[in-house]
């Protein structure tokens, strides 16, 4: 299992970003709201750009936004591993192609009210599995998510499908051993409250 870092819930990016380079996190998660598809919304890309270059760590860009076809060009210039986008925002099919073209993996995002959709699962490199409302940090894992996860995952199995199952929100010490069917979990405040990062991600993985 590898772990994806969020700094949603950072009181100084600057410093949780200098910090996880000296972790052997594989992926730093990089949460983008536009405003309109979440209340809440981050920095421009002008501003976070600078922060994320001095990043060592691949980037997972996970776009919380209506219409994520600007925000593909500008993210995919940072070369990230992944870009994942919402199952239901405006011109899905036209935007995954899009990540495709730029270079990157492509994700899909699925809410906790929303069914995983067979027909994109083996469109896509990754499906994210949001086990929180997406937009806010700090929340409980809605536990009836896990059994989507488990469920995608037989399916993978019997279609021997090669698309990686990310979750997202709420991941912490207490709920991580229930989610071993996942490649990826992304945890937040778990990691960046914590006093000694490298041995919270080592946890996380079960070390």
């Amino acid at each position: 299992m590898e772990v994806s870092v969020s700094f949603l819930g950072s009181k100084n990016i600057n410093e949780t970003i200098e910090k996880l380079n000296k972790t052997d996190c594989e992926y730093i998660h990089v949460d983008v709201m536009d405003g309109i598809y979440t209340e809440n919304k981050t920095m421009s890309f002008e501003e976070i750009r600078p922060i994320l270059e001095k990043c060592n760590k691949k980037l997972d860009i996970h776009l919380m936004c209506k219409n994520p076809t600007n925000y593909i060009y500008q993210y995919s210039q940072l070369h990230p591993e992944f870009i994942s986008i919402q199952y239901d925002c405006d011109n899905l099919d036209t935007n995954l192609d899009i990540i495709k073209v730029m270079g990157c993996k492509s994700g899909l995002v699925f809410n906790p009210d929303q069914m995983v959709d067979a027909r994109y699962i083996t469109k896509v490199d990754l499906i994210l599995i949001m086990t929180v409302v997406p937009g806010k940090p700090g929340q409980k894992i809605i536990n009836t998510c896990i059994g989507k996860i488990n469920g995608l995952r037989k399916y993978l199995n019997l279609n021997m499908a090669y698309t990686l199952i990310e979750c997202d929100g709420g991941v912490n010490l207490e709920n991580v051993a229930n989610l071993q069917n996942c490649d990826i979990i992304v945890s937040g405040s778990c990691v960046t409250n914590s006093l000694d990062y490298q041995d919270t991600i080592n946890k996380l993985r079960g070390i």
